[in-house]
């Protein structure tokens, strides 16, 4: 059963992001490896569509409540 809604991770979750924080683009393979092997395949996977769907939300807010929702107006803001 997974457990309820919080807006703060746990430990454990903690744990994973701090991983995935610090191995940028590493498999699943990797992240159980940096966590001993505890966790199974499937809840990291569950962890990386969450953390995408996290970051794809955040950068859409970004752009519309900075940029007007203009992605042109984003670009233009390039060095």
């Amino acid at each position: 059963m997974p457990r309820r809604s919080s807006a703060n991770p746990t430990e454990r979750e903690m744990e994973l992001l701090e991983v995935l924080w610090s191995k940028e683009g590493a498999t699943v393979a990797e992240i159980i490896e940096a966590l001993d092997g505890r966790p199974v395949y499937t809840t990291i996977v569950t962890m990386l569509k969450i953390k995408e769907e996290v970051e794809r939300r955040f950068l859409r807010e970004v752009l519309r409540r900075v940029f007007g929702g203009s992605a042109t107006r984003l670009m233009a803001m390039r060095p």
